[in-house]
């Protein structure tokens, strides 16, 4: 979406909701996809690991306007201000047991047993907005390593990350030439 308000704002913005599903991500291995039951690919069919299922962007570009005075016009006019903001929600991924290999089927990528809530709050500092006084992270206690002979329950690309949110600005003032027009 592109909208000019007037003749000195101009705001663009998107948004994007998607969802992405496959059998393994693109690791830039040359001999392909590492599944973790070789014989069994179709386990693995989870989220993409790059996958935003949400992602929204805005940039804004305001300039001052120009005045009728010179004086207020050299002081205050030519300066623009321009914020982009970016908002996104978290990659997906998941939790392996390193090296493990109790499955028996010689990939060494064993996921584990999820037994409890992936997910725990910790309290970040007293000083924090409400927003941000909670701050989620991965709860080691809710994995264990599933029996030998056996494959984990926990899915490929079944947790999300954190999201993301940013602003970056820039405050920019032109200088006209001396007798050019300004504009």
């Amino acid at each position: 979406m592109t909208h000019r308000f007037s003749q000195n704002f101009t705001l663009l913005s998107n948004y994007t909701w998607s969802h992405c599903l496959s059998l393994s991500d693109f690791t830039g291995e040359l001999t392909g996809p590492s599944f973790e039951s070789p014989a069994s690919p179709g386990l693995d069919y989870g989220n993409c690991g790059m996958n935003l299922d949400q992602n929204f962007n805005a940039s804004l570009v305001a300039s001052s306007p120009k005045f009728q005075g010179t004086w207020t016009n050299r002081l205050l006019g030519n300066w623009q201000i321009s914020p982009i903001i970016t908002a996104h929600s978290g990659l997906w991924f998941y939790a392996t047991l390193g090296s493990t290999d109790n499955s028996r089927t010689g990939v060494e990528a064993d996921r584990p047993i999820e037994t409890g809530s992936p997910y725990h709050f910790v309290y970040n500092t007293p000083n924090s907005t409400a927003s941000t006084r909670y701050v989620q992270i991965l709860n080691p206690a809710a994995f264990s390593e599933a029996p030998v002979g056996s494959l984990g329950d926990e899915g490929r690309n079944s947790l999300e990350g954190p999201g993301f949110f940013n602003v970056d600005a820039a405050l920019i003032r032109y200088f006209p030439r001396q007798g050019a027009d300004e504009v």
